[in-house]
């Protein structure tokens, strides 16, 4: 398959294709089709294709309609990616998505394990070095003591997941479906493929809405980061960032791969350890049948936080907020797309990206409702705990019309 690393020029009736990794056999032949106007597959001639059922060039949207369609029809097989960053594979066994692998350094698991602040940089590094042809890197980690044997389990969901979510991080992909392919290693999803396709999808519009609103002259801006660990992926970022850096320059200084290093400052923004200045603004229809209900609850917890805080300072105690984020960091277990301000709202960048994966991923909105509603919720019961009953009806009198 071709990535983002060949290029591809016409010579008379032909193309010169350039940019492998390694030397091509002088006797190598190949066959070059097209998918559509911009897209271009290459093949050894002599490649069996007879494992291959079928191949297609199509949006993300598309592809993540197609594996939901993949799942209901409990299909085993693997489906083989090129999104432009190398070459993955997502293994599925009666519909349910089991294994992924990736031919991309970033998408290994020691690399992922660390990103998701589950081994520290010392431990990637040790147990990298001690990885053979014959001993892969989960096994070096559970004998060394860095992983139990349940982490490993955890961490190799996680690559999965990672893998799963890297693909719609971009518009399009092509992939092949080979029938009867499987790796021998499997993890079991309790979510079912429906649920994790949805939410990886819904990564991908929440990320693709973001990297939009990048301009040539967005700068990152250095704002709270006592918010990003230290000795963490996002803690050593904060070095890279320093008080202010162009986004270009961000990105350049990183040995990542573009979506991952950007996926990495969305995460920055999102938690509010930094800003983008010079940013396109966003927006999102409101008003409009997607996001409508979304809006109404998010707006009723902006009232109730307001009546709540001026309740506490009325009485001379301090606002809850560190219950508040506790409630909130439960919420990110799968995805971190919750935060709050110091205000104790929603903060907008996270309003951007439920609105974002609202807008695009039709299941969403009731998982975002359900955790504004707990959100509520658990505000109006802290807020009866310490104050009184009354503050509790003026909440619940003021948000009725928004909370229906």
């Amino acid at each position: 398959m071709m990535g983002k690393n060949l290029t591809a020029v016409r010579d008379r009736n032909g193309l010169v294709i350039s940019g492998f990794s390694q030397p091509i056999g002088e006797r190598e032949a190949w066959q070059v089709s097209s998918f559509n106007e911009d897209f271009l597959l290459a093949k050894k001639a002599a490649a069996s294709t007879d494992t291959v059922m079928g191949a297609s060039f199509c949006s993300t949207d598309v592809f993540a309609d197609f594996l939901l369609g993949m799942h209901l029809r409990k299909w085993s097989g693997a489906v083989v990616i090129d999104s432009g960053y190398g070459e993955k594979r997502l293994y599925l066994r009666d519909g349910e998505l089991v294994f992924a692998t990736s031919d991309l350094f970033d998408d290994r698991l020691g690399e992922i394990a660390y990103r998701k602040g589950m081994i520290t940089l010392d431990q990637l590094t040790e147990s990298a070095a001690k990885v053979t042809r014959g001993l892969r890197f989960g096994q070096v980690s559970v004998r060394s003591g860095i992983f139990t044997d349940f982490e490993l389990w955890l961490a190799l969901k996680e690559q999965v997941k990672e893998i799963l979510k890297s693909v719609f991080m971009v518009d399009s992909v092509y992939f092949e479906l080979g029938a009867g392919r499987h790796e021998s290693s499997e993890v079991i999803f309790s979510e079912g493929a429906a649920s994790l396709v949805e939410s990886c999808y819904g990564y991908g519009a929440m990320f693709r809405s973001f990297v939009e609103t990048l301009k040539p002259t967005s700068w990152v801006t250095m704002q709270n980061p006592a918010r990003a660990e230290e000795g963490t992926f996002l803690g050593d970022l904060i070095a890279i960032i320093g008080r202010r850096i162009s986004v270009k320059d961000f990105i350049n200084q990183s040995k990542l791969q573009r979506p991952y290093i950007l996926s990495a400052l969305m995460d920055l923004v999102n938690r509010g350890v930094c800003l983008i200045e010079e940013a396109k603004v966003r927006t999102f229809d409101e008003y409009g049948p997607k996001l409508f209900a979304i809006r109404k609850l998010v707006k009723a917890y902006e009232i109730a936080v307001k009546i709540a805080q001026k309740a506490f300072e009325d009485e001379s105690m301090l606002f809850p907020i560190a219950d508040l984020r506790s409630l909130v960091s439960s919420f990110n277990i799968d995805m971190p797309v919750f935060f709050l301000d110091p205000s104790g709202n929603i903060s907008p960048e996270s309003t951007y990206s439920i609105y974002s994966q609202c807008s695009f991923v039709k299941g969403r909105y009731e998982f975002f409702e359900i955790r504004i509603k707990s959100l509520i919720e658990f505000l109006v019961q802290v807020t009866g705990d310490h104050l009184s009953d009354a503050v509790v009806r003026q909440i619940r009198s003021s948000i009725r019309e928004y909370y229906a």
